[in-house]
């Protein structure tokens, strides 16, 4: 449908161009040419009119969409293939949370990962993986939390020198 807007957009745009263009030829000072200007302008006036306002539509469109996504409504999931699939993976996540045994956290690593790929494919987004280093880290050490949060003496470095966990 994109396509076919811009498609038909050029469309009108070239004939009205091509209105303006042949009353030059025949002369604008005619009645016909006078008749022809005015109709090319209006032509390329309702053009523009009618591409901002399907705009501010499309616009206003995503932003709907984007609402009922984030308030996971069953209609919004199930337009997008394989997304549900991933929502349902990611809530082993709250499972593991509200269990009675801890839980590793590689495997809740391996999870994310796993899951974040799949939803990635099925939005149509990349799925490679960013580099390490370009990665923060911080020192979840209490000192470090306290100097962080609450003020130092000297010099406060919040990154460590061994990646431990990542900044968020």
């Amino acid at each position: 449908p994109r396509m076919l807007r811009w498609i038909v957009t050029a469309g009108f745009l070239g004939t009205a161009g091509l209105t303006v263009w042949v009353t030059f030829l025949m002369g604008a000072e005619t009645p016909r040419g006078n008749l022809l200007i005015n109709l090319g302008t209006e032509m390329v006036g309702i053009v523009i009119t009618v591409a901002v306002v399907e705009w501010f539509f499309e616009k206003r469109r995503h932003n709907t969409r984007g609402r009922q996504l984030l308030n996971n409504t069953p209609g919004a999931v199930a337009a997008v293939p394989g997304f549900m699939n991933g929502l349902e993976q990611l809530a082993r996540l709250s499972a593991m949370r509200d269990g009675k045994t801890p839980v590793a956290s590689h495997k809740v690593a391996d999870i994310l990962d796993e899951e974040t790929a799949e939803l990635a494919k099925a939005l149509g987004k990349p799925t490679a993986r960013h580099l390490a280093s370009l990665l923060r880290y911080r020192d979840p050490s209490l000192e470090s939390q306290e100097r962080h949060h609450f003020g130092g003496h000297g010099h406060v470095s919040m990154l460590s020198t061994s990646p431990s966990e990542p900044m968020v």
